[in-house]
């Protein structure tokens, strides 16, 4: 039987744009539209090494998740605006501190 033929390329080519799971998270924070000039790249990348996530991806995702559709939920039901960076911070302080 022939065996599997690994070649260098595969391991030349990224699987993803970002060169830790603690950037990968921080990407999806990007992509929702949180960083600002004050909340840096730098800033979320504090904060989600702070909360010690086991997956920070994973994790984040879930959390960007329930943020929108608290955010839709609110301004369906109540007509409020929220502010997406500051609940975003509060759930992973909650996460930094513990249960």
């Amino acid at each position: 039987m022939k065996s599997l033929n690994f070649g260098p390329e595969r391991y030349s080519t990224a699987t993803t744009d970002a060169p830790h799971e603690l950037a990968a998270a921080v990407n999806l924070i990007e992509k929702a539209g949180l960083l600002s000039d004050d909340y840096d790249y730098a800033f979320w990348l504090r904060k989600v090494k702070e909360a010690r996530f086991d997956h920070p991806e994973e994790q984040v995702r879930l959390l960007i998740e329930k943020m929108l559709s608290t955010k839709a939920w609110l301004l369906s039901k109540r007509g409020e605006a929220m502010n997406c960076g500051g609940w975003l911070t509060n759930r992973l302080k909650e996460q930094a501190n513990g249960p």
